[in-house]
């Protein structure tokens, strides 16, 4: 009986001693498991990261790059085979699309960037007036800050209809003033050029042209990738963006007029075609680029990087921005070959624009500006008169504006060039 039990107890010892054996060979798999996943995961990431920051480079490299428009071509960044990266670089509006792709087997990482640049030499500049032979005279609540061009390097404060005050109350530009020249500068040369080919419906060979009512429809949501090549909504009628939310690389064209509804939500998209009209509260980021006019409604809020753009034939383009409404981005009234001077921007009470603004032709303001204006002349409207060269209850203030904010590329192309928007 003893060596029977003595037997039995050698066999359960076996057992688990067995038990314990696969018990550990299961604990010591799932470790080694766990430790390849952790690892594969950890090479992964760190596979992720580098095509990030390639990605990253291949933006930094585009913002050195001279070019306005580069093809797609691969760059070797570090010159060692292992980090290439694909570039682009093409026109959107007037900023640039900076789009990099950096890819490894199936990974990949992308960067899509609008590109801008610093003010340049118009960083300390409040106001640029033409020397048309007529004086600038200031009424009452004129606030002038920045450096000041105007003629014969002269202001006059004035009480409006009644003659030149003989000792103005306060200074009246806070900065140097200095003469201007009968000709505006060439600035925005190459940006008004780049503008006109919206307004001649010029678009690249590679965009796909579809029509408006077909690519909409009872759509209330359209998304462009800016990996794609650019859609262009057009049509020969009147185009109604209401209830619609459109964003990415899309451009609506219509060959008549487009309105734009307040409920619409557009974002980083263009719009070009003879009359543009944006309704009162309408908020979002978007370039308009028009023939004749456009109409920006009160309290509208067009955000930053926007821009707005008119060019007529005939140099008589207009622009009126309703009360209350804000514009952060571009402000261009003009064509590349100025053919005309008799364009004319309406900036009324409490609107305010928060950038730089050209107009090869008038200027009522009645509004505000942070930022830089270049203008050749000033229109004043009184329920009794019509003065040149005029200005009461407006301000234009180079120091309000941003230290960061960037303007087009093709204004300031000597300055540093950086990001306006990431859109990707």
């Amino acid at each position: 009986m003893q060596k029977l039990f003595s037997t039995k107890l050698q066999g359960g010892i076996l057992n688990l001693v067995l038990a314990v054996g696969i018990v550990l060979t299961a604990i010591i798999g799932s470790v080694l498991l766990l430790v390849y996943h952790r690892n594969l995961v950890l090479t992964k990431n760190s596979l992720q990261e580098r095509l990030n920051r390639n990605a990253a480079s291949g933006i930094n490299y585009l913002l050195a790059a001279a070019e306005e428009e580069i093809e797609h071509f691969g760059v070797d960044l570090y010159g060692e085979g292992l980090d290439s990266v694909r570039l682009s670089k093409e026109a959107w509006g007037i900023f640039d699309l900076a789009i990099t792709q950096a890819k490894t087997g199936r990974h990949e990482a992308y960067r899509i960037a609008l590109l801008g640049a610093g003010l340049d030499s118009m960083r300390e500049v409040a106001l640029y007036l033409a020397d048309e032979d007529r004086p600038l005279l200031l009424a009452d609540k004129v606030t002038i800050v920045g450096k000041a061009f105007v003629p014969q390097a002269e202001l006059k404060q004035v009480h409006l209809g009644q003659g030149e005050m003989a000792q103005p109350n306060k200074p009246l530009v806070k900065g140097a003033l200095l003469k201007s020249k009968a000709m505006l500068p060439p600035l925005y040369k190459k940006a008004l050029a780049r503008a006109d080919r919206y307004t001649n419906f010029k678009y690249p060979a590679a965009a796909r042209v579809v029509p408006f009512t077909s690519a909409v429809g009872a759509r209330q949501v359209l998304t462009a990738s800016f990996l794609e090549e650019t859609t262009v909504l057009a049509s020969r009628e009147q185009v109604v963006l209401q209830d619609v939310s459109l964003s990415g690389h899309l451009v609506v064209v219509s060959e008549q007029r487009v309105h734009i509804g307040r409920s619409a939500k557009l974002e980083n998209i263009i719009v070009a075609a003879p009359y543009i009209e944006v309704a009162e509260g309408f908020s979002g980021s978007v370039q308009l680029f028009a023939r004749d006019s456009i109409s920006i409604g009160e309290s509208c809020r067009l955000l930053y990087p926007s821009a707005l753009y008119v060019s007529d034939g005939a140099g008589a383009g207009k622009l009126w921005i309703g009360s209350g409404a804000e514009i952060t981005g571009e402000v261009l009234l003009g064509d590349e070959e100025g053919k005309g001077s008799n364009h004319l921007l309406s900036l009324q009470e409490d609107a305010l624009i928060r950038g730089q603004v050209f107009v090869d032709g008038a200027v009522e303001l009645y509004g505000a500006i942070e930022g830089s204006l270049m203008c050749r002349r000033f229109l004043l409207k009184t329920p009794a008169a019509l003065y040149a060269n005029y200005l009461q209850d407006a301000s234009v203030r180079v120091d309000a504006l941003s230290k960061h904010y960037l303007a087009s590329p093709l204004v300031s192309t000597k300055a540093k060039k950086g990001i306006v928007a990431w859109l990707r």
